[in-house]
């Protein structure tokens, strides 16, 4: 074993400070862990960690945004119309960000309609319970946070 690499009691192998771990799975959920720490890798190119540190809002504030709109609508909303519905940039990849709402079982899409915009049929989404108690969870969070000390 080469002398800058050794074995800890926490699962992980040090190899010139990183960690490295014996399954694919943990090594890439330490990886994601550090890259949200982080917002860049230390293997990354200097203008990947200065754009990282510019970086305004994470991708998880995109997703909520999106959440919000699609779980307050009376109706339900194409991933496109939910993006307007935000302050959200052009380019912060909503579409991305809505797939990803998707996939946890956030949104669910109830129908499809035709987009004005690229005449192709999209999905209407709306959210789901689990999203809006994961909301509601964020939301009593953040006004706990908020409320003054008593100390």
């Amino acid at each position: 074993m080469p002398e800058d690499m050794r074995a800890g009691s926490e699962g992980f192998e040090r190899v010139n400070g990183a960690r490295f771990y014996p399954t694919i799975e943990q090594q890439h959920k330490q990886d994601q862990d550090d890259e949200a720490r982080k917002g860049a890798r230390t293997t990354d190119p200097l203008t990947s960690k200065i754009a990282a540190a510019m970086r305004k809002a994470p991708r998880s504030n995109h997703r909520v945004k999106l959440l919000e709109v699609f779980s307050q609508s009376a109706t339900p909303l194409s991933d496109r119309e939910a993006f307007r519905f935000t302050d959200l940039p052009e380019h912060s990849c909503w579409w991305k960000r809505c797939s990803e709402l998707r996939q946890a079982g956030l949104i669910e899409a109830v129908g499809i309609k035709i987009c004005t915009e690229t005449k192709t049929p999209v999905r209407l989404c709306r959210g789901t319970d689990h999203g809006r108690i994961l909301l509601g969870q964020r939301e009593a969070a953040d006004r706990i946070k908020r409320r003054p000390s008593n100390a």
